[in-house]
Protein backbone atom coordinates (compact mmCIF):
# COMPACT_ATOMS: atom_id res chain seq x y z
CA UNK A 1 0.00 0.00 0.00
CA UNK A 2 3.27 2.19 0.06
CA UNK A 3 2.81 2.85 3.60
CA UNK A 4 5.23 2.08 5.87
CA UNK A 5 4.43 1.60 10.02
CA UNK A 6 6.23 3.81 11.95
CA UNK A 7 4.55 2.38 15.64
CA UNK A 8 2.30 5.62 15.32
CA UNK A 9 0.51 5.18 12.77
CA UNK A 10 -2.57 3.44 13.88
CA UNK A 11 -5.23 5.67 12.62
CA UNK A 12 -4.26 6.06 8.69
CA UNK A 13 -5.31 1.92 8.44
CA UNK A 14 -8.93 2.03 8.21
CA UNK A 15 -10.99 -1.05 9.20
CA UNK A 16 -11.60 -1.90 5.32
CA UNK A 17 -7.69 -1.64 4.70
CA UNK A 18 -7.23 -4.40 7.41
CA UNK A 19 -10.40 -6.58 5.32
CA UNK A 20 -7.98 -7.10 2.39
CA UNK A 21 -5.10 -8.73 5.03
CA UNK A 22 -5.03 -12.43 4.47
CA UNK A 23 -2.29 -14.96 6.72
CA UNK A 24 -1.35 -17.47 4.83
CA UNK A 25 -2.99 -20.99 6.17
CA UNK A 26 -4.27 -18.79 9.09
CA UNK A 27 -1.21 -19.46 11.09
CA UNK A 28 1.31 -17.36 13.30
CA UNK A 29 4.51 -19.20 14.29
CA UNK A 30 5.80 -18.75 17.72
CA UNK A 31 9.06 -17.82 18.04
CA UNK A 32 11.29 -17.90 21.20
CA UNK A 33 14.25 -15.10 20.77
CA UNK A 34 14.90 -11.87 18.78
CA UNK A 35 18.48 -10.64 18.06
CA UNK A 36 18.95 -6.80 17.63
CA UNK A 37 21.78 -5.54 16.12
CA UNK A 38 22.52 -2.18 16.64
CA UNK A 39 25.68 0.25 16.25
CA UNK A 40 27.10 1.57 19.63
CA UNK A 41 28.21 5.04 20.07
CA UNK A 42 32.40 4.06 19.13
CA UNK A 43 31.15 2.88 15.77
CA UNK A 44 30.96 -1.19 17.21
CA UNK A 45 28.33 -3.69 16.34
CA UNK A 46 26.56 -5.19 19.22
CA UNK A 47 23.64 -7.41 19.44
CA UNK A 48 20.86 -7.81 22.29
CA UNK A 49 18.49 -11.02 22.81
CA UNK A 50 15.01 -10.13 23.42
CA UNK A 51 12.60 -12.99 24.50
CA UNK A 52 9.66 -12.97 26.26
CA UNK A 53 10.58 -14.56 29.49
CA UNK A 54 13.44 -12.17 30.93
CA UNK A 55 14.72 -9.81 28.92
CA UNK A 56 11.67 -8.41 27.19
CA UNK A 57 11.47 -4.34 27.49
CA UNK A 58 12.72 -3.00 24.55
CA UNK A 59 13.08 0.85 23.25
CA UNK A 60 12.23 2.55 20.10
CA UNK A 61 12.95 6.35 18.13
CA UNK A 62 9.54 8.11 19.60
CA UNK A 63 8.05 10.13 16.73
CA UNK A 64 7.24 13.40 18.75
CA UNK A 65 8.46 16.48 18.43
CA UNK A 66 6.82 18.99 20.66
CA UNK A 67 9.21 20.75 23.34
CA UNK A 68 9.49 18.44 26.41
CA UNK A 69 8.82 15.36 24.68
CA UNK A 70 11.06 12.21 25.44
CA UNK A 71 13.59 10.73 22.97
CA UNK A 72 12.25 7.03 23.08
CA UNK A 73 9.11 5.00 23.48
CA UNK A 74 9.88 1.70 25.55
CA UNK A 75 7.32 -1.32 25.19
CA UNK A 76 7.21 -5.06 26.44
CA UNK A 77 7.34 -7.94 24.27
CA UNK A 78 4.75 -10.26 24.79
CA UNK A 79 4.86 -12.73 21.67
CA UNK A 80 7.33 -13.02 18.89
CA UNK A 81 5.79 -14.11 15.83
CA UNK A 82 6.58 -15.15 12.06
CA UNK A 83 3.91 -15.26 9.46
CA UNK A 84 3.22 -15.90 5.62
CA UNK A 85 1.16 -12.36 4.84
CA UNK A 86 -0.85 -11.12 1.55
CA UNK A 87 -2.71 -8.37 0.95
CA UNK A 88 -5.53 -8.24 -1.70
CA UNK A 89 -5.17 -4.56 -1.63
CA UNK A 90 -4.72 -3.07 -5.30
CA UNK A 91 -2.12 -1.15 -3.72
CA UNK A 92 -0.50 -3.96 -2.21
CA UNK A 93 2.47 -5.76 -4.08
CA UNK A 94 1.48 -8.80 -2.81
CA UNK A 95 -1.71 -8.56 -4.66
CA UNK A 96 1.08 -9.36 -7.10
CA UNK A 97 4.17 -11.24 -5.90
CA UNK A 98 2.19 -13.15 -3.94
CA UNK A 99 2.57 -13.83 0.49
CA UNK A 100 5.41 -11.93 2.00
CA UNK A 101 7.02 -13.50 5.24
CA UNK A 102 7.57 -10.93 7.79
CA UNK A 103 8.13 -10.73 11.49
CA UNK A 104 6.22 -9.20 13.92
CA UNK A 105 5.92 -8.13 17.62
CA UNK A 106 2.87 -7.99 20.24
CA UNK A 107 3.67 -5.53 22.94
CA UNK A 108 2.24 -3.87 26.01
CA UNK A 109 3.45 -0.01 25.63
CA UNK A 110 4.73 1.99 28.28
CA UNK A 111 4.22 5.60 28.95
CA UNK A 112 6.71 7.86 30.90
CA UNK A 113 4.68 9.30 34.43
CA UNK A 114 3.03 12.69 33.19
CA UNK A 115 4.47 16.15 35.05
CA UNK A 116 7.67 14.08 35.97
CA UNK A 117 10.68 15.69 35.39
CA UNK A 118 14.29 14.07 34.46
CA UNK A 119 17.74 14.27 33.62
CA UNK A 120 20.91 15.69 34.60
CA UNK A 121 19.75 18.91 35.51
CA UNK A 122 17.21 17.02 37.75
CA UNK A 123 19.23 14.42 39.15
CA UNK A 124 16.46 11.70 38.22
CA UNK A 125 16.53 8.84 35.74
CA UNK A 126 13.72 8.80 33.32
CA UNK A 127 10.67 7.09 34.83
CA UNK A 128 7.98 4.93 33.03
CA UNK A 129 4.79 3.46 33.69
CA UNK A 130 2.21 0.68 31.77
CA UNK A 131 -0.58 1.86 29.83
CA UNK A 132 -3.90 1.70 30.94
CA UNK A 133 -5.58 -0.79 29.68
CA UNK A 134 -8.49 1.47 28.97
CA UNK A 135 -6.42 3.10 26.39
CA UNK A 136 -7.29 1.11 22.84
CA UNK A 137 -3.33 1.22 21.80
CA UNK A 138 -2.17 -0.17 25.15
CA UNK A 139 -1.51 -3.37 23.30
CA UNK A 140 -0.31 -3.42 20.02
CA UNK A 141 1.91 -4.93 17.18
CA UNK A 142 5.88 -3.66 16.44
CA UNK A 143 7.97 -3.82 14.00
CA UNK A 144 11.19 -5.65 15.40
CA UNK A 145 13.25 -3.37 12.59
CA UNK A 146 12.09 -0.17 14.44
CA UNK A 147 13.63 -1.48 17.59
CA UNK A 148 16.90 0.40 18.93
CA UNK A 149 17.97 -2.12 21.50
CA UNK A 150 16.66 -3.41 24.51
CA UNK A 151 16.38 -1.28 27.84
CA UNK A 152 16.56 -2.31 31.57
CA UNK A 153 13.64 -1.01 33.67
CA UNK A 154 14.23 -0.64 37.57
CA UNK A 155 10.92 -0.97 39.63
CA UNK A 156 9.58 2.20 41.68
CA UNK A 157 9.45 0.08 45.00
CA UNK A 158 8.35 3.18 46.62
CA UNK A 159 5.65 3.50 44.39
CA UNK A 160 4.20 -0.03 45.04
CA UNK A 161 2.46 -2.45 43.11
CA UNK A 162 -1.29 -1.96 41.02
CA UNK A 163 -3.83 -3.86 39.58
CA UNK A 164 -5.89 -0.90 38.10
CA UNK A 165 -4.17 -1.16 34.87
CA UNK A 166 -5.08 -4.19 33.51
CA UNK A 167 -7.61 -5.04 36.24
CA UNK A 168 -7.64 -8.55 35.88
CA UNK A 169 -6.23 -11.38 38.40
CA UNK A 170 -6.73 -14.40 36.20
CA UNK A 171 -3.43 -15.91 34.40
CA UNK A 172 -2.56 -13.90 31.01
CA UNK A 173 -0.34 -13.69 28.64
CA UNK A 174 0.70 -9.67 29.93
CA UNK A 175 2.61 -11.05 32.92
CA UNK A 176 4.79 -13.10 34.00
CA UNK A 177 4.27 -16.60 35.33
CA UNK A 178 2.59 -16.02 39.00
CA UNK A 179 2.26 -12.46 38.28
CA UNK A 180 -1.57 -10.92 39.30
CA UNK A 181 -0.71 -7.21 39.44
CA UNK A 182 1.90 -4.62 37.78
CA UNK A 183 4.55 -2.63 39.11
CA UNK A 184 3.10 0.45 38.81
CA UNK A 185 5.94 2.64 37.68
CA UNK A 186 9.37 1.74 36.27
CA UNK A 187 13.20 3.59 36.49
CA UNK A 188 14.85 3.72 33.03
CA UNK A 189 18.06 2.39 33.79
CA UNK A 190 20.45 4.84 31.69
CA UNK A 191 23.41 3.33 33.42
CA UNK A 192 23.49 0.37 32.24
CA UNK A 193 26.77 1.00 29.43
CA UNK A 194 28.21 3.27 28.06
CA UNK A 195 26.22 3.26 24.50
CA UNK A 196 22.81 3.34 27.06
CA UNK A 197 24.41 6.72 28.32
CA UNK A 198 25.39 8.39 25.02
CA UNK A 199 21.69 8.01 24.03
CA UNK A 200 20.36 10.47 26.74
CA UNK A 201 22.45 12.96 27.77
CA UNK A 202 25.13 13.99 25.25
CA UNK A 203 23.06 13.54 22.84
CA UNK A 204 23.71 10.23 20.88
CA UNK A 205 26.60 8.94 19.14
CA UNK A 206 28.14 8.25 15.81
CA UNK A 207 25.50 6.61 13.99
CA UNK A 208 23.13 6.89 16.62
CA UNK A 209 19.36 8.29 15.67
CA UNK A 210 17.93 10.56 17.95
CA UNK A 211 15.55 12.71 18.62
CA UNK A 212 17.62 16.45 17.86
CA UNK A 213 15.10 18.44 19.54
CA UNK A 214 15.14 17.06 22.71
CA UNK A 215 19.03 17.00 23.75
CA UNK A 216 18.95 20.74 22.07
CA UNK A 217 16.39 21.65 24.70
CA UNK A 218 18.52 19.33 27.19
CA UNK A 219 21.75 21.57 26.28
CA UNK A 220 20.04 24.88 26.67
CA UNK A 221 18.96 23.96 30.18
CA UNK A 222 22.34 22.78 31.06
CA UNK A 223 23.68 26.02 29.83
CA UNK A 224 21.37 28.23 32.00
CA UNK A 225 22.08 26.01 34.83
CA UNK A 226 25.96 26.28 34.67
CA UNK A 227 25.17 29.95 34.55
CA UNK A 228 23.66 30.54 37.76
CA UNK A 229 26.24 31.30 40.44
CA UNK A 230 27.02 28.24 43.28
CA UNK A 231 28.42 28.49 46.67
CA UNK A 232 29.19 31.61 47.90
CA UNK A 233 30.42 32.95 44.33
CA UNK A 234 28.68 36.08 43.29
CA UNK A 235 27.93 36.30 39.45
CA UNK A 236 30.09 39.48 39.04
CA UNK A 237 33.20 37.17 40.73
CA UNK A 238 36.51 36.47 37.86
CA UNK A 239 36.87 32.69 37.43
CA UNK A 240 40.64 33.46 36.74
CA UNK A 241 43.09 33.07 39.45
CA UNK A 242 44.72 36.79 40.83
CA UNK A 243 48.29 37.25 41.46
CA UNK A 244 49.48 40.54 42.49
CA UNK A 245 51.96 42.85 41.23
CA UNK A 246 55.03 43.08 43.19
CA UNK A 247 53.81 47.13 43.59
CA UNK A 248 50.73 45.82 45.34
CA UNK A 249 51.81 43.89 48.05
CA UNK A 250 53.02 44.92 51.23
CA UNK A 251 56.50 45.52 52.39
CA UNK A 252 56.76 42.49 54.87
CA UNK A 253 54.94 40.33 52.45
CA UNK A 254 57.99 41.40 50.00
CA UNK A 255 60.43 40.91 52.61
CA UNK A 256 59.67 37.60 53.24
CA UNK A 257 59.40 36.99 49.55
CA UNK A 258 62.71 38.17 48.90
CA UNK A 259 64.27 36.14 52.03
CA UNK A 260 62.55 32.70 51.11
CA UNK A 261 64.48 33.08 47.61
CA UNK A 262 68.26 33.77 49.17
CA UNK A 263 67.51 30.89 51.59
CA UNK A 264 67.28 28.84 48.81
CA UNK A 265 70.36 30.51 47.60
CA UNK A 266 72.10 29.44 50.61
CA UNK A 267 70.85 25.99 50.05
CA UNK A 268 72.14 25.43 46.88
CA UNK A 269 75.32 26.85 47.44
CA UNK A 270 75.57 24.50 50.58
CA UNK A 271 74.96 21.72 48.21
CA UNK A 272 77.20 22.47 45.87
CA UNK A 273 79.77 23.01 48.68
CA UNK A 274 78.84 18.88 49.42
CA UNK A 275 79.73 17.72 46.10
CA UNK A 276 83.13 18.93 46.29
CA UNK A 277 83.61 17.95 49.37
CA UNK A 278 82.52 14.08 48.27
CA UNK A 279 85.39 13.94 45.62
CA UNK A 280 87.86 15.47 47.55
CA UNK A 281 89.21 11.68 48.79
CA UNK A 282 92.46 11.76 46.75
CA UNK A 283 90.62 10.27 43.31
CA UNK A 284 90.91 12.61 40.40
CA UNK A 285 86.89 13.08 39.34
CA UNK A 286 88.11 13.58 35.73
CA UNK A 287 89.00 9.55 36.30
CA UNK A 288 85.45 8.59 37.45
CA UNK A 289 84.23 5.50 35.26
CA UNK A 290 80.95 4.17 35.61
CA UNK A 291 80.83 0.55 37.32
CA UNK A 292 78.45 -1.09 35.23
CA UNK A 293 78.08 -3.88 37.90
CA UNK A 294 79.81 -6.60 35.76
CA UNK A 295 83.70 -5.60 36.87
CA UNK A 296 84.50 -3.98 33.85
CA UNK A 297 87.02 -1.04 34.30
Amino acid sequence: MQREFDGDTHETFTDDDRKYIRLKDRKLVELQTLRVNYTTYDVRRDQDSINPRNHADVMVLSPEDEPGAHPYWYARVLRIFRVQVISTHPLASTAHTGPQEMELLWVRWLGVEPGYCSGDRYACLPKVGFVDEADPFAFGFLDPAHIIRGCHLMPSFSDGRTSDLLQTSEPTVARKKGEVDDWQFFYIGIFVDRDMYMRYFPGGGVGHTTNRKFFKDVAEDAEELDGEPTGNQSPDEDDELYFPLDSELPLSDKEEMLGSSSDEENEDESDEEDEVEDGSDGTDIDDWQWDDGYGSA
